[in-house]
């Protein structure tokens, strides 16, 4: 029974940690988009850092 609970309870991490790094993903590459062009896009950390990082 504990070991059941502590298995769904990561999974049930890892779902919320995936959703909101996929969000991030989208976020990211959306403010990115609208930086092309201007002189801000080589301050922007790249995106796969995020992802690493959740």
């Amino acid at each position: 029974m504990v070991f059941e609970s502590i298995i769904s309870r990561l999974r049930l991490d890892y779902c919320i940690k995936f959703f909101l790094s996929l969000f991030l993903l989208i976020f990211i590459s959306r403010a990115e988009q609208s930086y092309i062009g201007s002189a801000h896009c080589s301050h922007l950390i790249p995106v796969h850092k995020y992802y690493f990082f959740l």
